[in-house]
């Protein structure tokens, strides 16, 4: 028998069930766990088996229940999760309930140090651990029950250790009385599986890890490219629409990846989309319903762009929150993004121009042939006697906003090259055209290592259809617009403070 401590727990682990979590987010905590945890013994894993490969299962007990009569369909009763991975030694599993000691496990993937107590306090009330180390025979055994530990204040449990030489290293853990606003229902079974595979698809696609949801083995199926000619030469020579990345802000931060045109746009909602990896792990946009993140390179929602663009891209230098599914300077993503799309060329042409106006051409329709034999004529029906025909007044007719003209940026009565400084640097902000993106306008840093901010203008936008070439005014709040972005995504701003740049920068026009 061992003492364990449950340290900062009273009350504190019964909050974690308000958290905003998601079923994928919560049991990707769980493997998150095992794959660091394989991770850093793979040695002494191989050592003991040349053949050890790292396997996760997840497990759910359903259940009707038999009172709720509005709710016709199975809920989880317990959830277990069960890994192969390097199991936990003495001194991590005295520590590993206590969240003042998440410092212990600070590392890689486990970098908030309390991944696994919060997702079994979301989960449910009761908890079930037993864990064997992969240097150890002993198998530790925990059982917490949160809301006794929280009505007497206990800070310490009990657990049970066992010596048994036929256990195998690995972690077991199972939750149960479920808390019924968070409980996961069979309903949701289809797209759980779906998002987990997504999440770790770099794992699985390189067979690090195997992960079973019940009997099915998760799997992730790659997406094909689009393969054709340019939209300016329909008849040209066909390419592969897939372009790597590669952008770095100098500052720590970096965006590698590709981002692709989908063969086939058409029904792909599970495929469409950008996904941005962190430690090749998927923390934004592994649910196809919620990839807002990138609209740079998709456009518009139900554009060809928007179903046609799709991409993977892996960060790093950036934080991210506690559940890691966001990030906590989301403006120097969009700011690498931006950068990052108008480098999205093949033989010259833009990727994401070629999204939106490539169109495959119809296939020629085969003839039907004339049948041998006559066709009997269909007699015709008596006829309705006549009714008086209202007359249809005409529909008026719906203005159409024309097509801008394609413009050039003057080089006068602007000047369209201005110097600005930021944090002790002298940059020069240019405006520029660019068809690149169907934004309005964009901050290309392509050349920020050159201390030169570019602003794109679309002069294709319906904006310049409306209100005409950009005037004087229109380049002088364009080039505002994008000083005071830019100086708010280096100096770490909001939008506040990117108003009040902007604000500032007008009342310094001449």
């Amino acid at each position: 028998m061992a003492k364990v401590s449950i340290e900062a727990t009273q009350g504190v682990y019964l909050t974690y069930k308000n958290y905003t979590y998601t079923p994928p987010q919560v049991f990707g905590e769980y493997i998150d766990n095992a794959i660091q945890s394989n991770t850093e013994h793979i040695s002494m894993l191989r050592s003991m088996n040349p053949g050890h490969k790292l396997r996760v299962d997840i497990s759910v007990e359903w259940y009707q229940d038999p009172i709720d009569k509005l709710e016709y369909t199975q809920k989880a009763k317990s959830v277990t999760v069960q890994d192969n991975a390097a199991g936990m030694t003495a001194d991590v599993f005295a520590h590993a309930f206590n969240l003042a000691d998440g410092e212990m496990s600070r590392r890689g993937m486990n970098e908030f140090g309390v991944g696994m107590k919060a997702a079994s306090a979301w989960l449910g009330n009761k908890w079930r651990i037993e864990s064997t180390a992969v240097d150890d025979k002993i198998t530790r055994i925990i059982e917490v029950d949160l809301t006794e530990v929280a009505t007497k204040q206990i800070k310490e449990l009990d657990s049970q250790e066992t010596l048994d030489s036929t256990k195998t290293h690995g972690t077991v853990i199972t939750i149960s009385e479920l808390w019924p606003e968070n409980v996961i229902k069979k309903t949701q079974e289809e797209d759980l599986i779906k998002n987990i595979a997504s999440i770790y698809r770099y794992f699985i696609r390189n067979n690090e890890v195997q992960i079973f949801f019940g009997e099915q083995l998760l799997s992730f199926e790659e997406y094909t490219p689009l393969r054709a000619p340019s939209y300016k030469d329909p008849d040209g020579e066909a390419l592969v629409w897939r372009k790597e990345v590669a952008i770095d802000d100098h500052n720590g931060h970096t965006l590698s990846g590709f981002i692709g045109i989908l063969e086939d746009g058409k029904g792909q909602t599970e495929k469409r989309g950008v996904v941005f990896t962190r430690n090749n792990r998927v923390v934004m946009g592994f649910d196809p319903n919620d990839r807002t993140v990138g609209k740079v390179f998709c456009g518009q929602v139900g554009s060809f762009k928007y179903r046609r663009v799709y991409g993977e891209l892996e960060i790093s230098g950036f934080s991210v929150a506690f559940g890691k599914n966001k990030l906590n300077d989301p403006e120097l993503l969009e700011a690498l993004c931006e950068s990052a799309a108008g480098k999205l060329k093949i033989n010259g042409v833009s990727l994401l121009a070629q999204a939106d106006k490539y169109r495959a051409k119809k296939t020629q329709r085969i003839p039907v042939p004339t049948p041998t034999e006559p066709v009997q004529p269909v007699r015709p029906a008596t006829p309705e006697p006549e009714q008086p025909i209202t007359p249809i007044p005409p529909t008026p007719e719906i203005p159409t906003i024309p097509k801008p003209e394609p413009f050039t940026v003057p080089a006068s009565p602007v000047t369209v090259e201005d110097s600005f400084e930021c944090n002790g640097d002298v940059y020069y902000c240019s405006i520029q055209e660019g068809s690149e993106s169907s934004e309005l306008f964009w901050n290309d840093l392509s050349q920020i290592t050159n201390n030169k901010l570019i602003c794109k203008l679309n002069p294709n936008h319906p904006f310049f259809a409306v209100y005409g070439r950009p005037n004087a005014a229109m380049l002088s709040l364009f080039k505002a617009l994008s000083i005071s972005k830019f100086k708010a995504n280096i100096t770490g701003g909001n939008i506040t403070s990117m108003m009040n740049e902007f604000n500032a920068i007008l009342k310094t026009l001449k």
